[in-house]
């Protein structure tokens, strides 16, 4: 009888609440509130979450809040722009939607968090060095759904050797360059959706032949490696130059230079130069894909490849603010993350 007569009460609480509004703290909630709090010295304690677990919520309410314990704010979803914002002052948002070479915080920048959104298809290098731009201590925190790749190495130059005795190896390709680079003093955390990557070291440049006919010959550039070309990039080392014979001084010589990179494939070395007799000048080494260390030349003295790009590169050295990357979905990270 006692458990009948306290299941009616229940339905009858349920009821009521149902169909009035609810008062904590107080027995007259106000009538245009659905829920009225009313406390002297206690407050209302939103759910509080890291960004991966604010992403982590399946199809988000238009204007569910939470505490992003991120960046120190309480955030709303909003459904017409698809994403999470905050109510405080101290966070900057940028968002980069066209293909651009390199993105840069501007100077000055005063917020403590910085939050950077790449769009999906976008190509982009990001450069976050500018110990000017943000004070000691600033959290930048990006989402990649886009491509962050870093600059390919130029292949080095060939080398040459001249009847007249001036002997030149092969150049070293350039280093590949880092995706992201940052200061000593940012905090950067990256959730990947997308593909970062260090850009390919470029080939070695060939040397040149050390037969005992050999008179003048010349090594083929190094190939350019893989990755986001910037002006001055888009081929590879020249081939070896004339030094000493008149009336050629300081023009290129005849080896090919190599084939330039792009973002899907490394170039190839230059070939070498006939000089004398049966005496060809080494070929240039080939570029390399992400972030890998391109091939050293042939021939005497050949040029080593370029070293590889960092995915995040730590600018100048100094203490390691904890640079994380967290892939979600599909993300991929090919390089050093510093």
């Amino acid at each position: 009888m006692k458990k009948i007569i306290a299941l009616f009460i229940l339905i009858h609480l349920l009821n009521h609440l149902q169909a009035q509004n609810v008062g904590i703290g107080t027995t007259s909630p106000r009538q245009s509130a659905v829920l009225d709090i009313n406390s002297s010295n206690k407050g209302v304690l939103f759910p509080r979450l890291s960004y991966a677990q604010i992403l982590n919520i399946a199809n988000p309410a238009n204007g569910l809040h939470v505490f992003n314990t991120d960046v120190n704010s309480l955030q709303f979803y909003d459904s017409i722009q698809t994403k999470w914002v905050s109510y405080s002052k101290d966070i900057t948002e940028y968002e980069i939607k066209s293909n651009q070479e390199v993105f840069d915080l501007p100077y000055p920048l005063e917020t403590r968090v910085i939050v950077i959104t790449v769009y999906p298809g976008i190509y982009a290098s990001i450069n976050l060095f500018d110990v000017l731009s943000a004070p000691a201590g600033t959290k930048v925190i990006l989402f990649n759904y886009g491509n962050i790749i870093g600059k390919s190495g130029r292949g080095g130059r060939g080398g040459t050797r001249e009847s007249c005795g001036t002997t030149v190896g092969g150049f070293v390709g350039e280093n590949g360059g880092a995706a992201i680079t940052t200061a000593n003093q940012i905090n950067l955390s990256v959730f990947n959706y997308g593909f970062i990557a260090g850009g390919g070291g470029g080939g070695g440049g060939g040397g040149y032949n050390n037969g005992q006919f050999a008179t003048t010959n010349y090594g083929g550039g190094g190939g350019t490696g893989q990755g986001f070309q910037l002006p001055g990039n888009l081929f590879g080392g020249d081939g070896g130059w004339r030094y000493c014979s008149p009336p050629n001084n300081g023009f290129f010589g005849d080896a090919p230079m190599g084939n330039p990179g792009n973002l899907t494939a490394a170039g190839t070395g230059g070939a070498g130069n006939p000089g004398g007799i049966f005496n060809t000048g080494g070929t240039g080494g080939s570029g390399s894909g992400y972030a890998q260390s391109g091939l050293i030349g042939t021939g005497a003295l050949p040029g080593a490849g370029g070293a590889g790009g960092k995915a995040v590169r730590l600018f100048g050295g100094g203490t390691n603010y904890s640079n994380t990357i967290t892939n979600i979905g599909g993300g991929q990270v090919i390089g050093i993350v510093d």
